[in-house]
């Protein structure tokens, strides 16, 4: 064999050996779009049933219910049905106080992961409840200050799709999304769907029997110290009459949307939380509260 059939030879080689690799994409495409296929032809029905996509949560024991009990032990007539075991709890024991401190991002899955069982929020635990869908902070909120479901109250998220205006408009900031400026539009509409639901803490004010008390507002009014949520809530105990109070701490949502709760951060967050609930419990004003009215709200779905 002569050189240049030599030559004529290899690179007759390469380029089979070219062409082969080239193929190896394409086959792969192949078997992707094949089990696509499958996948879909399969479970075409379920898909379609639209039952599949049916949130796996008991409202009769969840937020709402929760916020229910309250509205009744403070003769609110709520909307929805009250939580039996708190309405027992509450009537068996009449506490003058009663203090709701949500903290946010705090599930059970969670807290099971990162804290031991005789850790003092796992000691006390009451029960575990449900949250509400879609399982956001707005929804959640608004859900326990007003004793309303997500499809009444209409805060889905930080950003919600108002149909009357088609526009898709941050709540908090009534402003459209990726703008600055206040919706006008939003504006013209937002007492109407938005902004006309009273919150627990109204309807009992406005009854004018009892006292009540929101502390720590999101995002308006959020603060990011725990000594000073309980601090809040130590000089409002000092106010003589029987009262509802509703905290709120931002923790540690705000650090597992931005990493891992696997995070050194999120980890240390969670025992400080666990840590600081147990030292105000030991205070005289905080008792017989904490011994009786810890919940764990479960995993977000």
């Amino acid at each position: 064999m002569n050189s240049r059939e030599y030559k004529i030879k290899n690179l007759n080689e390469k380029n089979l050996l070219r062409k082969k690799r080239n193929l190896i994409p394409l086959k792969i495409l192949i078997i992707i779009i094949s089990f696509l296929y499958f996948f879909l032809t399969v479970n075409k029905e379920k898909m379609l049933d639209k039952s599949s996509f049916k949130p796996k949560i008991d409202y009769d024991n969840s937020l709402t219910s929760l916020a229910c009990s309250i509205q009744k032990y403070f003769g609110i007539n709520p909307l929805h049905k009250t939580m039996p075991s708190i309405d027992k709890l509450l009537e068996e024991k009449q506490p003058e106080n009663v203090i709701l401190l949500l903290v946010d991002g705090l599930g059970s899955k969670i807290m099971d992961k990162i804290l031991d069982k005789n850790d003092f929020l796992m000691k006390k635990m009451n029960r575990e409840i449900y949250s509400v869908f879609p399982p956001t902070t707005a929804s959640c909120l608004t859900s326990i200050k007003t004793g309303l479901n997500p499809s009444e109250h209409g805060w889905l998220g930080w950003s919600t799709y108002v149909p009357p205006i088609k526009k898709i408009i941050n709540l908090y900031r009534e402003n459209e999304k990726g703008e600055r400026e206040i919706d006008e539009d939003f504006e013209r509409i937002k007492n109407k769907y938005y902004f006309n639901k009273k919150t627990i803490t109204q309807q009992i004010t406005e009854e004018g029997k009892y006292l009540a008390y929101e502390l720590n507002c999101y995002p308006y009014n959020e603060e990011k110290n725990i000594d000073v949520v309980f601090q809040r809530v130590l000089n409002t105990l000092k106010i003589k009459g029987k009262k509802y109070i509703f905290t709120y701490y931002p923790e540690p949502d705000n650090i597992l949307h931005a990493m891992s709760h696997k995070s050194k951060m999120a980890i240390d967050e969670i025992k400080k939380i666990n840590a600081k609930v147990e030292e105000y419990s030991k205070l005289p004003n905080f008792s017989i509260k904490f011994k009786n009215f810890l919940f764990k709200n479960k995993e977000r779905l």
